[in-house]
């Protein structure tokens, strides 16, 4: 009798040695696949309202609030306000501000109000949103026909934007379509544009924008289009600071200086 409670003890204490190595087993297999699926559908991944001088379908966090400030060629001012009232849908308010710094005349067109509405929220990496807002910033955002209330272009924006593996991070591809609202006289087909946009991001504080913009595909619009680049440094997350380098086919040349801040608002 002694002996047969020996043998079950015995087989018992196996039993549980055996249960625990399974147990183990399926919890490093949980967390392998827990962690395949952090890295599959949340990697380190920022969003940005803007790729450069361009547009993307991402819009500010609900409660968030971006100020975004452009000083460009003749001492002028872009100033662009965005609220995030839900995740998908982002509200705004832009003023340009002409020759504000310097000694010559000031001039300024109606506040614009702006809207991005995210139709596509990364489905199988791809975005896709519906905006109003004015076109691009600096000499190149100018409206053709010159009006006194507008002077620079404004109207629907169709950006979409597709999620890759670069060198160093995750990266967007994005591209777009533009038509004009205002200035009403540059209201046409004739007048809307393309443009696409990547970026690379080397570290948390440095990233960099290349693409080429203002795309309208007629003979005596194609000088318009223009390349940039943008370098981007953030010494924190909600600060930063860049320089843009436009260069056009007329041939032209600008710098602009951007700062941009990210904060709570609700």
């Amino acid at each position: 009798m002694m002996r047969l409670n020996k043998i079950l003890i015995l087989l018992f204490v196996i039993f549980l040695g055996c249960f625990q190595n399974v147990y183990a087993g399926d919890t490093d297999k949980s967390k392998i696949v827990v962690e395949e699926s952090v890295v599959d559908i949340t990697p380190p991944y920022t969003y940005e309202y803007y790729s450069g001088t361009t547009i993307t379908p991402y819009t500010v966090s609900k409660g968030m609030y971006n100020l975004d400030f452009v000083i460009y060629s003749g001492g002028s001012l872009l100033t662009k306000v965005y609220v995030g009232l839900w995740d998908f849908l982002t509200l705004g308010l832009l003023e340009d501000l002409q020759g504000i710094v310097g000694s010559g005349s000031v001039s300024a067109t109606i506040p614009l109000a702006t809207l991005k509405v995210k139709l596509v929220d990364e489905y199988k990496g791809v975005s896709l949103a519906l905006a109003l807002d004015n076109f691009s910033y600096g000499e190149s955002s100018r409206a053709f026909t010159p009006d006194y209330y507008a002077k620079i272009l404004y109207g629907l924006i169709i950006p979409l934007s597709i999620k890759y593996k670069s060198l160093f991070n995750y990266s967007d591809l994005v591209v777009g379509y533009r038509f004009p609202f205002i200035p009403f006289a540059d209201a046409s087909v004739l007048n809307s544009s393309f443009f696409a946009s990547t970026d690379i991001q080397f570290s948390q504080f440095l990233k960099v924008f290349l693409g080429i913009d203002n795309i309208i595909p007629l003979e005596d619009k194609i000088s318009n289009t223009f390349v940039f680049a943008e370098i981007k440094f953030s010494p924190v997350r909600s600060l930063g600071i860049s320089l843009v380098f436009t260069y056009s086919f007329r041939p032209s040349f600008e710098r602009m200086l951007k700062i941009e801040y990210i904060d709570q608002l609700f």
